[in-house]
Parts: C-alpha cells; structure tokens; sequence
C-alpha cells in the first residue's frame, strides 16, 4: 500500500538524523518502529470488533513467514484460548470463541481457524487454501476468501509489515 511505503520511509528519514543516505542499521531500526506502530494502528482500528485482537495476536509470535495452520498446536491454541478468558475483555467474537473451546462446543482445530480468519479478514496476514493459487490478501480488492473454505492445511502467509514486531523467522520453505 502506498501509504504503507510513505509511512515506512518517514521513519527511515526520522532515523536518519539529518544523515545524507540510510545505513542498514537505520533501515533495521526504522523497519521495528514501523512495525510495532502498523500492529498497534490495526488493534485500535479493529477493537470494537475485537477487543481481545491483541492477546490473539500472541499466537503468531515466532513463527515462520509461511506455515499451515496445523503448525500451530492444540497446546498453543488452548494457552492463548486461557489468556484471552483470564485476562482479556469479557466480549468480542475473539472472547466468544475462546468461552466455546473451553465448554467443548468448538474443538482446537475451528478455534485456530476462527483466529486466523480474523488475521486475514484485518489484513495481517494472506491464505492460500490450494497449493496451485497465489496469496490472497483482503487489501487486493481481488477474490476474497470465506472462513467456510478454510481447512487445517490452509496456507498463512505473516505480511511483511508485523514480521519485525512478531519476531517472524525465514520461513523454512517446506510448505
């Protein structure tokens, strides 16, 4: 997004302290800014909706850039699950959904899914649910995808804009 690169680049010159030319320390220390003030704008953008966004979020820290949604283990899915009840906010369609897992009307696996269609439906990451088919992103304006046609082999791509604050590792390239 073009205001994305504006924003970005704002912060590169703010970095660069009246400097001629960005060094790579700067693009790396601008890039973190960047980043942490892109997740925290989409929380506040989004927190009627999902109050809980925050904590959610949590489940894509140290990930790899490109994983299947299986990746994430039950294990996982339930600590988040318990933080969101234990100390989120008390509504919410993230709260709702954490309440349904611990009284076993949804199980891990529609939970996780429940989580990464809101990622995807705020822009935070991309799907790809066929391995033939490339990303797609809510922010194209193109095809959008429906939770209905996500499965536990959907691919979740992490946008490049939260990899610094979510502590993303290369992803490996064996999905």
């Amino acid at each position: 997004q073009p205001r994305d690169l504006i924003l970005f680049f704002n912060y590169c010159i703010k970095k660069a302290n009246d400097r001629a030319h960005f060094t790579r320390a700067i693009i790396k220390e601008a890039e973190g800014e960047y980043s942490r003030t892109r997740l925290r704008s989409l929380a506040d953008e989004w927190y009627s909706d999902y109050p809980n966004l925050q904590i959610a979020i949590k489940l894509l820290m140290k990930k790899t850039s490109h994983f299947i949604i299986t990746d994430i283990s039950d294990q996982e899915t339930e600590d988040i699950g318990f933080e969101i009840l234990a100390e989120g906010s008390n509504n919410g369609y993230i709260f709702n959904d954490a309440n349904l897992l611990f009284s076993t009307k949804i199980d891990h696996s529609t939970f996780r899914k429940k989580l990464i269609f809101v990622f995807y439906k705020i822009g935070m990451v991309g799907l790809k649910t066929e391995t033939h088919q490339k990303t797609i992103w809510t922010t194209d304006g193109e095809r959008i995808i429906s939770s209905a046609e996500m499965s536990d082999e959907t691919k979740v791509i992490i946008h490049p804009a939260f990899e610094r604050v979510l502590g993303i590792m290369e992803s490996t390239g064996i999905h």
